[in-house]
């Protein structure tokens, strides 16, 4: 889909109102050369399309199966 995420496993997803919210993860080519992700994608549930963001630096490596706590 265009803006989506590419393939990837380990990533973390949030159901938040009417968004799917994907981060992180990391891709294996089966030879072992993996890449991890530090990006962030939103699915709106009500559209159907995809867009990127930004997230703030917390860190400049990728990351996969990493747990956050979101408070409204």
């Amino acid at each position: 889909a265009p803006n989506g995420p590419s393939a990837r496993s380990g990533h973390r997803m949030v159901h938040l109102k009417k968004q799917l919210i994907v981060f992180g993860g990391f891709y294996d080519n089966l030879r072992h050369d993996y890449k991890y992700y530090n990006d962030v994608h939103i699915f709106d549930l009500e559209t159907y399309t995809w867009r990127k963001i930004d997230p703030a630096e917390e860190n400049s490596y990728g990351l996969y199966e990493k747990k956050r706590v979101l408070n409204n």
